[in-house]
């Protein structure tokens, strides 16, 4: 079984097993450095939060000699790990002044993510290849701190 079809046929079981109460649906992602990443997002209908669970390792286990069996088992497993059972509070997550203090900024190298840079809008006058040589992170409710990074020029 190829790749794509291992995708198909661990959608289908998800959603044998999660119905009536989540679907999956097969999502691809363009992730940093221009990884291309494919997964299972898992919906509930009573929250406004899903967590994409990407299936590169899932197959190379498949391909060691797991089960389909034993892979939908795991699969099962993590999603009730990492869901949510409360949706997130819109007003948080649209008001900046309320999601500032949890915004983290990452350095991308602007080579290995052209394709990324063709989706990511940015205001004219920047660009996400012309950084400053300080960069400012947030960490969750940590404080602010500055690193200066002008060796990376």
């Amino acid at each position: 079984m190829n790749y794509q079809q291992f995708v198909t046929v661990l959608n289908e079981r998800m959603n044998q097993l999660l119905n009536p109460k989540a679907t999956s649906q097969i999502h691809s992602a363009l992730k940093n450095n221009g990884a291309k990443r494919t997964g299972l997002t898992i919906s509930q209908k009573e929250t406004n939060i899903s967590p994409t669970i990407y299936l590169e390792e899932y197959y190379r286990q498949y391909e060691n000699g797991w089960t389909l069996d034993e892979i939908t088992e795991s699969l099962t497993r993590l999603y009730h790990e990492v869901r949510f059972e409360h949706s997130w509070e819109v007003n948080q997550v649209q008001d900046f002044n309320l999601a500032k203090s949890k915004v983290a900024y990452k350095v991308i190298h602007y080579d290995k993510n052209k394709e990324l840079q063709k989706i990511i809008e940015s205001p004219p006058s920047c660009s996400i290849s012309g950084f400053s040589n300080r960069l400012l992170f947030a960490f969750g409710n940590h404080r602010k701190r500055s690193r200066d990074n002008s060796h990376y020029k």
